[in-house]
């Protein structure tokens, strides 16, 4: 029997009998009733836990179906920058020097990576632009992962040969397909998102 009901009984025989408790008016009494139902209520509700918050749902991106998309529209990514490569030595790169053909190629691989890029926001769109954000960052972290781990196991160059395609103060602008590849899929979500 809980406190409450206990003093509620109490009470009400109290009342029956013309007896209160020792040194208690009615009135008294009656005050002693309601600070008893108060006492109850907040040990009643202090066992009460609240409901957890909804944890923030994982983006769309990375869910197991979603996954294999990007990565195989990154991959079409990857082999437009080789064929972006491949026409470079095959066709200016033996007519200008090296630097300029890499600007050169640069600039084309941003423009048919943006293209690619453009097209799968339009095929598989984001939902939102966090969404979007976060899909350029896996882009670019495959892009530059893929460059330092292919290049130099497999293609042999060095860790210094890598890192000066970054150096942007000799010239070299590979830095910014890298930057591109990062915030495009945000740039296209807002032009195809109405205002």
């Amino acid at each position: 029997e809980s406190l409450l009901q206990q003093a509620t009984v109490a009470s009400e025989t109290g009342n029956r009998t013309g007896l209160s408790l020792p040194g208690k008016s009615g009135r008294e009494h009656g005050h002693f009733k309601q600070s008893m139902l108060t006492a109850y209520k907040v040990m009643h509700h202090s066992h009460i836990q609240k409901p957890l918050a909804n944890p923030r749902p994982m983006p769309s991106i990375f869910t197991r179906s979603s996954l294999w998309k990007y990565l195989a529209a990154w991959l079409v990514m990857l082999l437009v920058a080789v064929a972006n490569g491949a026409v470079r030595d095959i066709t200016y790169g033996p007519h200008v020097d090296t630097l300029t053909a890499h600007q050169i190629s640069t600039v084309t691989g941003i423009l048919l990576l943006g293209l690619v890029i453009w097209l799968c926001s339009a095929v598989m769109p984001v939902s939102s632009k966090r969404e979007a954000v976060l899909l350029g960052l896996f882009w670019a972290a495959l892009t530059v992962a893929f460059e330092f781990v292919f290049f130099h196991f497999i293609g042999g160059h060095s860790w210094s040969e890598l890192f000066a395609n970054y150096n942007v103060r000799q010239g070299r602008v590979w830095v910014f397909v890298v930057l591109w590849i990062a915030v495009a899929p945000r740039f296209f979500f807002r032009l195809h998102t109405p205002a």
